[in-house]
């Protein structure tokens, strides 16, 4: 008596691992992802409404691991400004203005803040630097950082090289304005760059939503004339918090399904990076003794 076994088939429903179903997309409720839909910036409030909810998680070759918050990089986010802010001072730290004093310039205009009020304003301020830039008899170069305030729109500017330092000169440069001007020492120019760009974010949603609305495909920060950079100087990351080895196994997969990302080395070798899991909850990164955003205290690159 023979017996005829079937052979199932590599089609065959048992031998394909059903794929996971993506999570829905949790509806918009915060205030300021609201004010942005109603601006018809869709695509920022969707960012904004899962900023820092979740995370992606890499190691590199020799086993060092650390998570990547997702965020909104949105300049009027009260999570993301103060990350840009440090980045924007590591960046123009870099630029070399001497041993002269510097000058420390406000220049504020009074007006609701809007796409058009925001072009013409960065406008007026270049035009009055390009006035000083000709009438000086030195290079003199300047940066600046657009902070907007209900009603009201200033422009903190950082401005070295000009042997004049004429408050009657600069109100020249830029009539039918509010200016203010001080004279500061050049080692105080890192504390001025802290200064500019770590001003606090307003509380109120629907108007950071507006400031967003208003800057949106336009630049904040802004430099002219001459630029000179020193050399850059790299700093040691942290140690890994301890326990963190134990929130994933010790060897990463090595499939064709888990990526070397270029854009991400690791913060301690410098080591090209692998992605440990996609897009993950940031609760589920949660660790009961190193809490939920340990990572703002890590470096990674």
């Amino acid at each position: 008596m023979s017996t005829c076994v079937s052979v199932p088939s590599i089609n065959d429903p048992v031998f394909q691992e059903p794929l996971p179903l993506p999570d829905p997309p949790s509806p918009i409720q915060s205030p300021q992802a609201l004010r942005l839909l109603a601006h018809s910036l869709d695509a920022k409030a969707r960012a904004h409404e899962d900023c820092e909810q979740f995370v992606y998680v890499y190691r590199c070759p020799n086993g060092h691991i650390w998570p990547v918050p997702i965020t909104c990089h949105q300049r009027f986010c009260p999570m993301c400004s103060e990350r840009i802010a440090k980045r924007m001072v590591k960046k123009y730290d870099a630029i070399e203005i001497g041993c002269d004093s510097f000058l420390s310039i406000e220049i504020s205009q009074l007006g609701e803040v809007s796409p058009d009020f925001v072009k013409t304003f960065n406008a007026y301020i270049g035009r009055g630097f390009k006035w000083l830039e000709r009438s000086s008899e030195s290079r003199i170069g300047t940066i600046w950082n657009d902070e907007p305030t209900p009603g009201k729109l200033t422009a903190h500017l950082l401005l070295w090289g000009d042997g004049s330092k004429s408050l009657e000169r600069y109100r020249e440069a830029w009539p039918r304005a509010i200016v203010k001007v001080s004279v500061r020492p050049a080692h105080q120019f890192h504390s001025s760059l802290h200064y500019i760009f770590e001003r606090k974010v307003s509380k109120d949603p629907a108007f950071r939503a507006d400031c967003e609305y208003a800057f949106h495909g336009r630049r904040s920060v802004h430099t002219m004339g001459h630029l000179h950079l020193k050399p850059q100087t790299t700093l040691d990351a942290p140690e890994s918090p301890e326990g963190v080895e134990e929130l994933f196994p010790s060897e990463p997969s090595t499939g064709n399904n888990v990526p070397t990302c270029k854009g991400h080395k690791c913060p301690k070798c410098q080591e090209p990076a692998t992605m440990v899991t996609g897009r993950m909850s940031g609760a589920a990164f949660r660790h009961p003794t190193l809490g939920y955003h340990w990572w703002d205290n890590y470096k990674t690159a």
